[in-house]
């Protein structure tokens, strides 16, 4: 949504960007329930709060770009956040984080105009976690009630509770910074505001793993802050390597350039006084097959076998044979319950997946204890949350349908938002004889 305002983009990646947009949209309505709710996986029947918060939030920025927006998916969402704002119950300090889902859905309701001003006034009164209180503050300055949020502001500690994520928000401490970067934002703190910015542009440079959730919304935060700096420069800079040098000018505040495969050293100069980041981008692909085990707070194994449940090996498999893929994963027990695991199985070129779901295919396994299961061309995704000192086993009918030798892919899993969660199994080389 945002990436026209930063940086300068082709013709063809703006067409990318209206199709990804225009996509996202429609998936979510897909997620829509008959309550107006959005369901965290497809076909489940309840809604996750964190999530239609976060799906109505994406869906007003695209209505305020200029996106049409799928018929009752906008309104259905408001009428569900209305309900379930007034639904709420107050529970002090409350380990569900409660009080933040509640915030940000009256927030998501303060942005598309429906401000619930009576239950924010009740709230108000009550102790939140500091988080929770600054999306109050966005919602009052949204609301109109910029005195209200400016007071709220002074009396508002800006320290956020250090942790790595929650399953309830799906957040982390860097994520709660954006929340606060935002109210700042809203409400004008240009100051403060800019300092947040710059500690967070400082974590977010750093060579570590972040969760979609957390870049979202810090990327969405300092996004706003930039767009909305009315005395800035953009970039005016030098950038000199293997003696060449060339001139940077650009009103947007992000500007890329391409690096040769060997850059060897390089330098950047800033020509104003406006604030300069810059950092490299290594992108590629590893050659060959992942041939070590990997297991980070998990432990995984998998089998295959024949429809009669013997061992197989598939180094080498007789063509037209149908066979089961297992995967067992074990919870050591060494951290807390697992939430949003996420199995990715990709198989060889020659072998193709029955998609049981789609065949009625009768088998001896249903899979049950998954949350979500999405069948591709050479792929399975699995979701579930998985319990300390607990086990579950995925299995996945095949066929060894081509001839020929094929790479077989590393099968691996992790939790969707905690990269300390994580196993892999390598894969190798086989084969489909006539």
């Amino acid at each position: 949504l945002y990436l026209a305002d930063l940086l300068e983009i082709s013709e063809s990646q703006k067409d990318m960007v209206e199709r990804n947009v225009k996509a996202t949209l429609n998936k979510i309505k897909t997620h829509q329930l008959s309550g107006g709710g959005v369901a965290y996986w497809q076909g489940s029947s309840s809604a996750d709060d964190w999530g239609s918060s976060y799906a109505l939030h994406f869906i007003l920025k695209a209505e305020q770009k200029g996106y049409q927006i799928p018929v009752g998916l906008k309104s259905g969402l408001i009428e569900f956040q209305k309900r379930e704002a007034k639904h709420w119950n107050y529970y002090g300090d409350d380990l569900n984080y409660a009080d933040q889902r509640q915030m940000y859905r009256l927030y998501t309701l303060a942005l598309s105009g429906a401000a619930d001003l009576a239950l924010m006034n009740r709230i108000k009164e009550k102790t939140l976690a500091p988080t929770a209180r600054w999306q109050l503050i966005s919602a009052y300055q949204l609301a109109g009630q910029g005195e209200i949020a400016q007071n709220m502001v002074e009396a508002t500690p800006m320290e956020v509770q250090d942790y790595k994520y929650n399953a309830y928000t799906y957040g982390s401490s860097l994520r709660d910074q954006a929340i606060i970067l935002t109210a700042l934002n809203d409400t004008g703190q240009r100051q403060k505001a800019a300092t947040l910015m710059r500690n967070m542009a400082d974590q977010l440079s750093k060579n570590t793993w972040y969760s979609t959730q957390t870049t979202a919304f810090s990327l969405l935060a300092i996004s706003e802050f930039v767009k909305g700096d009315k005395a800035g420069k953009g970039i005016d800079a030098e950038f000199l390597m293997n003696g060449q040098l060339k001139k940077i000018k650009s009103s947007k505040p992000v500007f890329r350039i391409e690096l040769p495969l060997r850059a060897g050293e390089f330098t950047v100069r800033n020509m104003n006084s406006s604030y300069l980041f810059a950092s490299v981008v290594n992108t590629g692909t590893p050659m060959g097959i992942i041939t070590e085990k990997e297991e980070r707070n998990l432990n995984i194994s998998v089998a295959y076998f024949d429809l009669k449940n013997n061992v197989i090996h598939v180094n080498d498999l007789k063509q037209g044979t149908d066979f089961k893929a297992v995967v067992n994963l074990t919870h050591p027990g060494i951290l807390g319950a697992y939430h949003e695991l996420a199995l990715t199985q990709i198989f060889p070129s020659g072998w193709e997946i029955i998609n049981t779901r789609l065949n009625d295919q009768v088998t001896s396994f249903s899979n049950a204890e998954l949350d979500f299961q999405d069948f591709r061309d050479d792929r399975v995704y699995s979701y579930f949350d998985l319990n300390p000192n607990k086990s579950i086993q995925i299995t996945t009918l095949l066929n060894a349908t081509y001839a020929g030798e094929f790479d077989l892919p590393a099968t691996w899993i992790q939790a969707m938002y905690d990269n300390e969660i994580y196993a892999l199994e390598p894969g190798r080389r086989v084969k489909v004889s006539r």
